[in-house]
Order: C-alpha cells, then sequence, then structure tokens
C-alpha cells in the first residue's frame, strides 16, 4: 500500500508525500512513476506500475491510502535486489500527461513531471512553462511511454507475479521509460523526454528516507515564457 499524506498541514493545494515505492501508469491521463537503475543488478529493466488516474492525486484535499498494486517492494527486491534502497545508480521518478487532447479534467499537452530535492524537506524549483507548441514534443514522448507500458512492440505486457498491475520492461523495449531519461535514446542530451533539463528522477544512494520528489503540473502558458505551477506534490518512498 501507499500513504498519501499531506505536508503543509493545510488549505487544498501545497506539498504532498507519498510513503512507498511507485512506479509507472498507463490509461491517460495519468502520472506515470518508474524505476531503473543504471547499472549492477536489473540495470537492463525498468519497473512499472499503473497507480490510478492523475485526478486522484490533483484532485485530492485529504491524506488518503493506495490499495490494490500488490506486493510492490517484492518486485523491486527480485528485479534490482535487496538493496536497492541504499543505491545510487537506482533511480525514480513521476510523470504523465492526458496527451494532445484534454482529458479527466487537465488541458491538452498538460505536463506532469517531478524535480528531486537537492535537500529533503526543502522544496524543489518548479518547473517552467512553455506555450502549447513548446509542449508538443513532451506531450508525445510522454504518451509514449504510456504505450510502452501496455505493450512492446506488438506484444502486449504481463503484470508480474507479485502485483496486478506491475510490469518489467526491458531497457531495450521500444518506448521503454529509461529511453526518455537522461542518456536515453529518444530524448535530446541533458533532458528527460527532451524538455526537463538535468531529467526528473532521483535516487536512493542515502536511503528512501533520504530521496524527495515534488510533482509539479504543468499547463501550457499562452506564450513561450509562461510561469511555473507551483503546487506540488511530494513523493518520498519509505518500505
Amino acid at each position: 500500500m501507499s500513504r498519501l499524506e499531506r505536508a503543509d498541514g493545510s488549505g487544498t493545494t501545497g506539498i504532498w508525500k507519498v510513503t512507498a515505492a511507485l512506479s509507472l501508469i498507463w490509461k491517460v491521463p495519468r502520472n506515470w512513476p518508474g524505476f531503473r537503475a543504471t547499472g549492477g543488478t536489473g540495470g537492463t529493466f525498468d519497473y512499472l506500475v499503473d497507480i490510478g488516474q492523475a485526478s486522484l492525486f490533483r484532485d485530492a484535499t485529504v491524506s488518503f491510502t493506495l490499495t490494490g498494486l500488490g506486493d510492490i517492494k517484492s518486485d523491486l527486491d527480485f528485479l534490482f535486489g535487496a538493496t536497492w534502497i541504499t543505491r545510487p545508480d537506482v533511480l525514480w521518478s513521476i510523470s504523465g500527461t492526458p496527451g494532445a487532447t484534454a482529458a479527466g479534467g487537465d488541458p491538452l499537452r498538460t505536463l506532469y513531471a517531478t524535480r528531486p530535492e537537492t535537500v529533503v524537506g526543502v522544496q524543489s524549483i518548479p518547473w517552467t512553462r512553455s506555450n502549447s507548441a513548446g509542449q508538443s514534443t513532451a506531450t508525445n514522448k510522454l504518451a509514449a511511454v504510456g504505450g510502452g507500458y501496455v505493450q512492446n512492440g506488438a506484444t502486449p505486457n504481463s503484470s508480474t507475479a507479485n502485483s496486478p498491475v506491475g510490469v518489467f520492461q526491458n531497457t531495450s523495449d521500444v518506448n521503454s521509460y529509461a529511453s526518455f531519461q537522461l542518456g536515453g535514446t529518444n530524448t535530446s542530451i541533458g533532458t528527460a523526454y527532451s524538455y526537463f533539463n538535468n531529467g526528473i528522477e532521483g535516487n536512493f544512494g542515502t536511503g528512501t528516507a533520504g530521496t524527495a520528489l515534488d510533482l509539479y503540473r504543468v499547463l501550457f502558458a499562452g506564450g513561450a515564457n509562461g510561469g511555473s505551477i507551483g503546487n506540488p506534490r511530494k513523493r518520498s518512498p519509505a518500505l
């Protein structure tokens, strides 16, 4: 299970924290957390999990617990080894989009993406938004990752033995999660999804308590240099 907790203690917007390991989502508009390793055990795999629609998190006003995900920790232990919780080369993020059309209360080309906190507990700098055309490439790439969750090419993916919504993916698969992250073949140099400079991932080098991500909803702006969307949702896994 995953616990979503208010971290600011007031209002209907602000910072949120999830205490659990999460992964990828599909069925737009949904957010896509993802796990991967850049080397070592599990270095050629991703782990993806469907955790529900983006509106579940976007519109939440109170803490809640995610259920029905199965035993995600066992999947992570199997794929990356039991020491993944202290490995600096195991990375994670959350991202998503409704796609090229409006859906689920989000306008078209809305982007969801995390940014790691440099100091846990200190909010990261929100992502800067662009106009609709400027966010189209990232939208298409995020949608492609969702397609890769559902199937590899023409071959449907199967859920894992431990989670009815979890999927193991080769990093070499068509539209794999890793291919759109820093150093991947489906993104421009130094970015995730050819949009987010320096990437959207945190790592577990200082343990699950030592990594926190702020999730931002990035609406496209009327001009090329629109303002940032604050209102983060903080994710910090603790299993």
